[in-house]
C-alpha cells in the first residue's frame, strides 16, 4: 500500500477471465459504488494488479470475480480490505502486526488466526513465509507456496490487512545451500515468491523499497539475503546501502522502521552463526549504525525475524546502538529455536536482562502501535495458545 495505490494479488486456478472489483469499505447495508471494476488477466492463474487513484488513509474492500460475460458474477474469492498509507503530512497513530517463519509442516498457525482478531493498519511477513526447501523446479515451487498459504491462519490475516513482505532463505532453500545454488532454482524460487506476493521487482533486480504512511511512520523493507556476498564483506549492495542511508536521512517521518529478515542486533556469545545475520558483516552493520548516530537520526526501530523467537532488546547495550530497540515479531508456526530451552537454565547468557525486555519461544501474534503524538510504541505479545498477553510495554 501506498498513499494513493495498493497493488492486489490471487491466484484463480483453470480460469482464463478474471474482474477485479475495489470499493470504499463502508458500514453494513450502506449503498457501495465500486471505485475499480476491470478485468485482469491471470498469468499461469496468478493474478497481481496496481490500483492508483486511491484516497490516502482509507479502507477499502475487494475481490476477484469469475466474470461469465454478463452483469451478473458466478463466484468471487474472498472478500479482502485493506487501508492505504496515510496522506503526506498526517500524524496519528499505525497500527502493525508481523510475523515470521511459517513453516507448513506446523500447521495450523494459530498465532495468525489470533492477529486477524485485532484491528491492525498493516501486517507485516518478516521473511521464511513458506519453507521451499527441496523445491526445484517453479512448479514445485508454486506447489509449495500454494500448501503454506492454505491454512486457517493465512485465510484468516491475509483478507484482514494489507502487507509488506521482505524475504529470506527457506522462500528459496536453507541459507547453508544458498551459495553456489545452480542459478535456475534460486530463479524458479524467486518468481515464486514474486508471483505469490505483492511484492513489486525493482530496477535493482530486488525490491528493497521505503512505504511512507504520513510523517507517523516510513517502513523501509530491506533485501538482506540475495545481495549478499560474502568474498566482498556485502551483506546488502553498495547500492541498497547507499539508498538506504539517504532514505534514512530523508524521512520526514517520527518513526524510521527497518524491515529486516535477520536481526541487526549485537547478540551474546551463545549465539551460533553470526555469518548469517548483520552482526557477521561488522563493516556495513557499523556503517548503518553510524550513519544514524552520526546524523543525529532519531525514532528508528527493527522489525526482524529468523530466529524462531519473539523478543524485545536493545540494539546493543552501548551507546550509540543501545538508542535503538530491535523486535523480533513472531514467530508464527515452527520448530522453535534451541536457544529458547537453553534459556529456561541459562537467560543470562541467551538473553541479558540488560538488553532484553521480553525474550519466548513458541508462536505469539505481535501487535505494535507507532503513536507520533504522544512519542510512544506501544508493544504486545500474546500466546497464540492461551491468547493472553505475554508482554506489554510503552516505550
Amino acid at each position: 500500500m501506498r498513499a494513493d495505490s495498493v497493488v492486489l494479488v490471487g491466484l484463480s486456478a483453470n480460469v482464463d477471465q478474471v474482474r477485479l472489483v475495489v470499493w470504499p469499505r463502508t458500514s453494513e447495508g450502506s449503498e457501495v459504488t465500486s471505485v475499480v471494476n476491470r478485468d485482469v488477466p491471470p498469468s499461469d492463474g496468478y493474478l497481481k494488479a496496481v490500483v492508483e487513484g486511491l484516497e490516502p488513509g482509507s479502507w477499502h474492500q475487494y475481490a476477484f470475480f469469475v466474470d461469465p460475460g454478463t452483469d451478473d458474477f458466478a463466484e468471487r474469492s474472498v472478500i479482502g480490505q485493506f487501508r492505504t498509507a496515510l496522506a503526506p503530512g498526517a500524524l496519528e497513530p499505525v497500527v502493525v502486526a508481523g510475523t515470521h517463519g511459517t513453516n507448513g509442516s506446523y500447521k495450523p498457525f494459530t498465532a495468525l488466526e489470533l492477529t486477524a482478531q485485532h484491528d491492525i493498519d498493516i501486517f507485516l511477513q518478516l521473511g521464511d513465509f513458506t519453507y521451499n526447501d527441496g523445491a526445484e523446479t517453479l512448479a514445485a515451487f508454486r506447489a509449495a507456496w500454494r500448501f503454506n498459504v492454505d491454512d486457517p491462519g493465512y485465510w484468516a490475516i491475509l483478507p484482514h490487512a494489507g502487507q509488506y513482505v521482505i524475504i529470506d532463505d527457506h522462500e528459496v532453500m536453507d541459507s547453508d545451500a544458498l551459495p553456489g545454488a545452480p542459478s535456475a532454482v534460486v530463479e524458479a524460487g524467486l518468481q515464486a515468491f514474486y508471483e505469490n506476493t505483492p511484492v513489486l521487482e525493482g530496477d535493482s533486480g530486488s525490491y528493497w523499497d521505503s512505504y511512507r504512511w504520513g510523517d507517523t511512520v516510513e517502513f523501509f523493507a530491506l533485501d538482506c539475503r540475495y545481495e549478499r556476498d560474502s568474498s566482498a564483506n556485502q551483506y546488502i549492495s553498495v547500492e541498497q546501502m547507499e539508498w538506504l542511508k539517504q532514505a534514512l536521512s530523508d524521512s520526514p517521518c517520527h518513526f524510521k522502521v527497518l524491515l529486516n529478515s535477520v536481526p541487526i542486533t549485537q547478540w551474546p556469545a551463545v549465539w551460533v552463526m553470526a555469518y548469517d545475520r548483520w552482526q557477521g558483516f561488522p563493516d556495513q552493520r557499523r556503517e548503518l549504525l553510524d550513519h544514524i548516530a552520526d546524523n543525529s537520526i532519531t525514532g528508528v526501530w527493527s522489525l526482524s525475524g529468523d530466529f524462531h523467537v519473539a523478543s524485545v532488546g536493545l540494539v546493543d547495550t552501548t551507546p550509540p546502538d543501545n538508542a535503538i530497540r530491535e523486535v523480533l515479531m513472531g514467530p508464527g508456526g515452527n520448530k522453535g529455536n534451541p536457544a529458547w530451552t537453553l534459556y529456561q537454565t541459562m537467560p543470562e547468557s541467551v538473553a541479558p536482562s540488560a538488553q532484553f525486555d521480553f525474550f519466548f519461544g513458541l508462536p505469539t501474534a505481535t501487535i505494535i502501535t507507532f503513536d507520533p503524538v504522544a512519542d510512544e510504541v506501544f508493544v504486545e505479545f500474546f500466546d497464540d495458545v492461551t491468547q493472553q498477553v505475554l508482554f506489554t510495554n510503552t516505550y
